[in-house]
């Protein structure tokens, strides 16, 4: 019996395609599709696009003024998890942001990262209350849950969003008891 070359190669070929344009059919159907019609549907989100990956999804948004970032994650997080499962979750927010606001965040960054640092989150709102108070029209956010703290940094024309990943303390068994 002899094996021919070309139908053997051309049965892998069609069989791989056929594999990876069924995976691909089946991620932009069923995941990608329904995952961006929950995001539009979410309020304060302007425009919104994901990415869905093995591993992670990573969703790029564009907010309304006002919109409060920590609901957006959250409603995400509970609408879309269906579309989700066991895959982590990346924001990526469009920034409006300006000069101005590069500026103050620079000024406030070392205070934030020494506070997220050494997990004393109640030292970030103190922080930025402070550079409220130095900067006319200056409205700074924050909020925080297990996941993340959230801080917007708005002004009349511009917004910064930031989300800053919050890292648990865990408990467990001392070695030494």
């Amino acid at each position: 019996m002899r094996l021919r070359l070309f139908p053997i190669a051309l049965t892998a070929i069609l069989a791989a395609a056929l594999l990876l344009g069924g995976w691909s059919l089946y991620n932009s159907m069923a995941v990608k599709q329904p995952l961006n019609g929950v995001l539009k549907e979410i309020p304060g989100v302007r425009s919104a696009d994901s990415t869905v990956d093995r591993s992670h999804v990573q969703i790029t948004l564009e907010l309304e003024k006002g919109a409060g970032l920590r609901e957006v994650y959250q409603t995400i997080r509970s609408n879309g998890s269906t579309y989700i499962g066991n895959r982590t979750l990346q924001l990526e927010v469009a920034q409006t942001s300006d000069e101005q606001l590069e500026e103050l965040w620079s000024h406030v960054l070392f205070g934030i990262a020494q506070a997220m640092e050494t997990r004393h989150y109640g030292d970030i709102p103190q922080a930025l209350q402070q550079l409220e108070m130095t900067h006319e029209g200056l409205t700074a956010t924050t909020e925080m849950d297990a996941d993340n703290v959230y801080i917007t940094l708005e002004t009349k024309q511009a917004a910064k969003y930031i989300i800053l990943p919050r890292v648990p303390t865990e408990l467990g068994v001392w070695g030494h008891v």
